[in-house]
C-alpha cells in the first residue's frame, strides 16, 4: 500500500443513487436561484418609512421648451442644475451659483440666465430620455426623468406640469402637493 493515500475509495454508484444525486444538484440550484430571486427583489421594494423621491414638475415654456418646476422647503436653497441622459448617466447640461431669484422656481431648458457659471454647456442634441437634477446647498438632490416627446406640447404656457403620477395639474397643485407630502 506504499504510495497510495489510506483514504481512496472506489466505489460504482448505482442508476438508482446518481438518480438521487441529480435530483438533489438540481433541487440545490432552485434554491439558489430562488434565493437570487428573493433578494433582488427585495431590494426593489420600497422599505417602510422610505419615501418616493421628491419629483420635478415637468412643463414646457410659451416658446415650447421644456421646464422645469423644482419645489424647495423652507430651510432649503438651491446650489446647482443638471440635466443628464438617463440611459448613461452622463451629464449633458449642468449649471451652478444660482442667484436668489431662482430659489425654486421654473428653470427652463437651455436657459442658464438665473446661474452664476455653466458647468456644462448646453448641447446641440439632447438625448430623448432625461433626467432633471436639483442639487441642494445641503447636499441633498431630487429630481425627475422622464421622455422628452411626453411631454405635452399643448401644456405650453399653460402654468400646468407634470406631477410625479405623469398627471397635469396646475403648478400651485404641484407645489402645494410637494410641500405636503417632502416639507
Amino acid at each position: 500500500m506504499k504510495g497510495k493515500p489510506r483514504y481512496a475509495v472506489s466505489r460504482t454508484f448505482s442508476a438508482t443513487e446518481r438518480a438521487q444525486c441529480a435530483r438533489f444538484r438540481l433541487l440545490l440550484m432552485k434554491l439558489a436561484i430562488l434565493v437570487a430571486g428573493v433578494s433582488s427583489l427585495m431590494a426593489c421594494v420600497a422599505v417602510p418609512g422610505d419615501p418616493l423621491p421628491r419629483p420635478v414638475g415637468i412643463g414646457r415654456a410659451d416658446d415650447g421648451r421644456i421646464r422645469f418646476l423644482g419645489v424647495l422647503c423652507s430651510d432649503e436653497r438651491i446650489s446647482g442644475f443638471t440635466v443628464a441622459d438617463n440611459k448613461t448617466g452622463v451629464p449633458v447640461w449642468q449649471m451652478s451659483r444660482p442667484g436668489d431669484m431662482l430659489q425654486g422656481g421654473w428653470i427652463t431648458l437651455g436657459d442658464s440666465g438665473g446661474f452664476g457659471v455653466v458647468d456644462i454647456p448646453f448641447p446641440a442634441h439632447l438625448p430623448e430620455n432625461i433626467d432633471a437634477t436639483v442639487h441642494l446647498t445641503n447636499g441633498a438632490r431630487f429630481g425627475s426623468a422622464f421622455v422628452s416627446d411626453e411631454v405635452p406640447r399643448d401644456i405650453a404656457d399653460t402654468g400646468r406640469v407634470l406631477n410625479l403620477d405623469r398627471k397635469q395639474v396646475t403648478a400651485e397643485e404641484f407645489l402645494e402637493q410637494v410641500r405636503d407630502d417632502y416639507c
